[in-house]
């Protein structure tokens, strides 16, 4: 069987300093891709000037500052091929990650989505190793919680033309695309990690809490509409409970007052310790840091 037409999509704004790295591990993919779409999204820095320098190894496009979710709707509209595969313009690929994708769907048509494991790279510039988890339990967990990176995802070009990223959703977008093609395709993961994803010091979670918060219970809401009965209630009391954790943390690295009275609400939603975040540890420590015992 012929291997896919697979179209890559590199979102850009304002990334001079990691864009040739991300652009280079597109290209120089062990399986070549039919084409690489970079879409600029109204960059004021030197980012059109590297995109340039690729010459016709890529196509550039540009129709203002539409953010991110218009910038990738944008790649997509104009892209040929079969499949496409996003990669976020501050993270790069393994060579061999279209390849290991592509070889992952030949055997059957009913999977539209294929993510893989990553490596996270932390400011300091170590590395923490994350293997994809099984695309069931990716599947099962996503009314609760998004545990897919677009960096990692290649997604038939059909699927994505007909459930579009929500452009009026400033973050938690991602999360509703994914849960959006759950609906309509099956997924498919490979374990080994195959993206390089650079952990933000500077990530939106951390810049505006609050509209991170307001957009994830939208999108909760939404996920809730689908469900009914007991199971709907205890989902949404889980979710809450998540949300207004992470909430909890990303205030506390802001300095937000509002940081410890978050989480007792979070344990109040949910009081079952079923999240890695380890809440009660957490509230503990914050206590602790509110009374000037210890420093966090």
């Amino acid at each position: 069987m012929d291997s896919p037409l697979i179209s890559v999509v590199i979102p850009v704004y304002n990334a001079e300093k990691f864009l040739k790295q991300a652009i280079g591990s597109a290209l120089e993919q062990t399986l070549t891709p039919h084409e690489v779409i970079i879409v600029d999204d109204g960059s004021t820095d030197s980012s059109c000037d590297i995109i340039a320098g690729f010459g016709s190894a890529v196509t550039l496009v540009s129709e203002g500052h539409r953010g991110l979710s218009g910038a990738r709707n944008l790649g997509i509209a104009k892209s040929t091929g079969d499949w496409i595969a996003f990669l976020d313009a501050d993270d790069y690929w393994l060579p061999d990650k279209l390849a290991r994708q592509a070889a992952s769907i030949q055997d059957d048509p009913t999977i539209g989505l294929v993510f893989t494991g990553r490596i996270e790279l932390l400011p300091d510039g170590t590395t923490h190793e994350v293997p994809a988890r099984e695309a069931r339990w990716v599947r099962n967990m996503l009314p609760f919680q998004n545990h897919i990176f677009p960096s990692t995802v290649m997604v038939k070009r059909s699927l994505a033309l007909q459930h579009p990223f929500d452009e009026s959703l400033v973050s938690s977008e991602e999360w509703w695309f994914f849960y959006s093609l759950l609906r309509v395709t099956g997924f498919a993961a490979i374990t080994e990690p195959k993206v390089i994803y650079r952990v933000s010091p500077n990530s939106l979670s951390n810049r505006d809490w609050k509209g991170v918060l307001y957009h994830a219970e939208l999108v909760s809401r939404r996920i809730l509409s689908d469900f009914t009965g007991p199971h709907k209630l205890l989902l949404g009391l889980r979710v809450n409970a998540k949300l207004l954790a992470n909430a909890s943390l990303s205030q506390r690295e802001q300095g937000a007052p509002e940081y410890l009275s978050y989480m007792i609400k979070s344990l109040i939603y949910w009081p079952f310790p079923d999240f890695r975040l380890k809440r009660y540890k957490i509230l503990l420590k914050m206590l602790l840091q509110k009374t000037g015992i210890q420093k966090v």
